[in-house]
């Protein structure tokens, strides 16, 4: 009886839910127009809302001008089983790995897409216009390290990709993304795209210049989370030799460059999940980070991914640091036992975001 009660209380990544009543994105276009008949069963309003949101985190919209006209649309992660959720749902696309040195580790801006730098000759050969900001370091726990810190360099590793190049996959793509974004450097940086490929658009293709924003009621936030947030729970070294005296760090970090306005894109999460607390500068000159550490911003969090769950291996992480919440909630931290158990549970959190953290 425990631990079914246990496990209705730390939740599933598998939590079903009717759809939301009230999202301010709009996918009938795709769903009549572009959506695969093969995935039309599939359909998922809140699925693609998360999507989206991810994809304004780890995504990228890209083009080459020569030797031909080419546009690409990609995903990269360390995670596969994220992208082929992802293919699979969406019915079209295809997900490839590469291999990379470690080495390199250091000298690459965005690992998961090298091919897709500009080119140090000509810079309208290959133009990235979304991808993931090179000053973000929200996947970055405090106690992360670089390969050589970890003995791994000179090792290879493998990075995987959910890619679209195809005509009437881009037209798709197109379509789901048109007037559904929410980051404004992300709508222009769509809009830029878009102008470029007219020949490759839809005949009936609109661009739209509706505005959307975050919400409790759509999927954006968890899909953000999934691409941009960090959970972390840790211990402060005790000021002395008891363990007793450590001191328990719990929070909820997103870090934004801001480039066209997301500074107040982050500002608007975090009232939405009860935080009073002002921005924090993560890096210099523009790059900022907000941190959810109350209670009341954890439990707002926690019943959001109930309704909206994490969709990738991050979702192993959240579920212990929700029992984290809960020890905290009972307590426990404040017991010698109780931090023992939690030491274990937290240092478990920390090794799976790094596992999978896309450097």
């Amino acid at each position: 009886m425990k631990n079914s009660k246990k496990r209705e209380c730390i939740g599933s990544s598998e939590t079903t839910r009717e759809p939301p009543h009230h999202s301010n994105f709009v996918f009938d276009d795709y769903r009549l127009h572009h959506c695969p008949d093969h995935a039309k069963n599939r359909f998922d309003q809140a699925f693609l809302e998360w999507f989206v949101g991810f994809s304004e985190g780890d995504g990228t919209f890209s083009y080459r001008e020569e030797p031909q006209l080419r546009f690409l649309f990609e995903i990269g992660q360390k995670d596969p089983k994220i992208l082929y959720k992802i293919r699979n749902i969406l019915g079209f696309g295809r997900v490839s790995f590469y291999t990379r040195d470690c080495a390199s580790c250091a000298e690459q801006s965005s690992p998961l897409l090298p091919v897709r730098s500009k080119d140090s000759k000509d810079s309208k050969t290959n133009v990235v216009l979304f991808e993931k900001s090179k000053n973000s370091s929200s996947k970055a726990s405090p106690s992360s390290t670089s390969c050589a810190e970890q003995g791994q360099e000179g090792q290879q590793k493998t990075y995987w990709r959910f890619s679209v190049e195809d005509k009437r996959g881009l037209q798709r793509i197109m379509s789901l993304f048109n007037g559904n974004l929410v980051l404004p450097k992300r709508q222009s940086q769509f809009k830029e795209w878009v102008l470029k490929g007219k020949r490759i658009q839809h005949p009936n293709f609109l661009l739209s210049d509706r505005k959307t924003f975050p919400s409790l009621e759509t999927g954006w936030l968890s899909g953000f989370l999934e691409a941009e947030g960090c959970f972390y729970a840790g211990f402060t070294r005790p000021a002395q030799r008891y363990t007793i005296s450590s001191r328990l760090i719990q929070k909820v970090t997103i870090t934004q460059k801001d480039e066209a306005g997301e500074r107040e894109i982050l500002e608007s999460i975090g009232q939405l999940l009860g935080s009073n607390s002002k921005l924090s500068l993560a890096k210099k000159p523009d790059s900022y980070r907000i941190e959810l550490s109350s209670l009341k911003s954890h439990q707002i969090i926690i019943f959001y991914m109930k309704k909206f769950p994490l969709q990738g291996e991050k979702g192993i992480a959240f579920r212990r640091w929700w029992r984290v919440y809960l020890f905290r909630v009972k307590k426990d931290h404040l017991t010698e036992k109780g931090i023992l158990k939690m030491r274990r549970l937290c240092r478990k959190i920390n090794e799976t975001a790094k596992e999978f953290q896309n450097e």
